[in-house]
């Protein structure tokens, strides 16, 4: 029973600790889980095609902690007709099953990948709005993907890159700025 109690100690007492100074077991997790999104969404084809910016769709990143995932009714602005032409044709079936949810005025159940860790407060709005940051700065690559996200790309963000922001952008480094 001790042996047990040992081993149990020398294989969760190190988890506990990783899960706790890189955020959480969870977040340790989705570095290599890879989901599969409802629809194929691309950044790259509504940014570039459309050409639309991250508020656009992600509307609550202005004014709220969270950035938020676009409404239906907000892929309905423009995908309730399809398009007079196609400059990715090899995504047609796609569009056609945007519009298919729009029909029946059902929110498109995309997994969220990205989810800070319980202990860390962060503020779209506090990051956007005041100290003026493009997305980018975090979602590096987002403009240019094409493929949905099907893992985190938030997971290169580690308190001491958040802090070197924080000094170069002279924003608060305080603990409880953050946590």
């Amino acid at each position: 029973m001790h042996k047990i109690k040992s081993i149990s100690f020398f294989i969760l007492f190190p988890l506990f600790v990783l899960g706790f100074t890189l955020g959480d077991v969870n977040k340790i997790t989705n570095i290599f889980r890879k989901v599969k999104q409802p629809i194929f969404f691309s950044h790259k084809i509504h940014i570039e095609v459309e050409e639309l910016e991250c508020v656009d769709c992600h509307k609550l990143a202005e004014r709220s902690r969270w950035a938020g995932m676009p409404k239906i009714s907000d892929c309905a602005d423009c995908h309730s007709e399809p398009p007079d032409e196609f400059k990715y044709p090899q995504y047609k079936d796609e569009e056609a099953l945007v519009r298919e949810y729009i029909e029946k005025d059902e929110e498109i159940p995309f997994v969220r990948v990205n989810r800070l860790p319980g202990h860390v407060y962060f503020s779209h709005k506090a990051h956007v709005v005041w100290g003026e940051m493009e997305c980018e700065t975090c979602h590096i690559g987002a403009k240019t993907k094409l493929e949905p996200y099907q893992k985190s790309d938030i997971v290169h963000l580690t308190m001491g890159k958040c802090m070197e922001c924080h000094e170069q952008k002279s924003a608060p480094n305080d603990c409880i700025t953050c946590h």
